[in-house]
């Protein structure tokens, strides 16, 4: 049996450890916090998942645009912005499949780097200093690397 407790308050981590502690359970207690000692990459799990529709790059970036929308409830929708959204789930495909198809885990941190680190011109691309530094390029060789074999 398992279960899953979220603490809305910080005294309450310390209350459930206790009681687990009580039932001789406190070595099965795993605590997600801010610390970081423990960490989920939901993003990894959604990609690898086996069921029907798991995995599927949509559903991967439907759950960051759910994220997203969640994080900025009051921006409206439509007119100008669709424009900026269309650019968006563009932008996430990309990244999402370029990590997949480098073969390396899928998290928020790889993405950030690939989108902050994508060359703004043709001339940047073409430049081997670019290359060197930039973590889309790195991601682009190894899902070419890939590819070819």
């Amino acid at each position: 049996m398992g279960g899953l407790v979220l603490c809305a308050k910080p005294t309450e981590k310390d209350q459930w450890l206790e009681w687990a502690n009580e039932a001789g359970r406190s070595k099965d207690v795993v605590v997600f916090d801010a610390s970081g000692q423990e960490r989920f990459n939901f993003l990894d799990w959604e990609s690898a998942l086996g069921c029907a529709g798991g995995g599927l790059t949509i559903n991967v970036v439907a759950l960051l645009e759910e994220i997203i929308t969640a994080l900025q409830p009051e921006k409206a929708s439509g007119g100008e912005n669709a424009f900026w959204e269309d650019a968006l789930h563009q932008l996430l495909i990309s990244a999402v499949e370029l990590v997949r198809l480098a073969g390396y885990e899928l998290s928020l941190s790889t993405l950030r780097d690939i989108v902050r680190s994508a060359p703004l011109s043709r001339e940047q691309a073409s430049d081997k200093a670019w290359q060197e530094q930039s973590a889309c390029w790195f991601f682009l060789e190894k899902a070419r690397e890939r590819c070819a074999s």
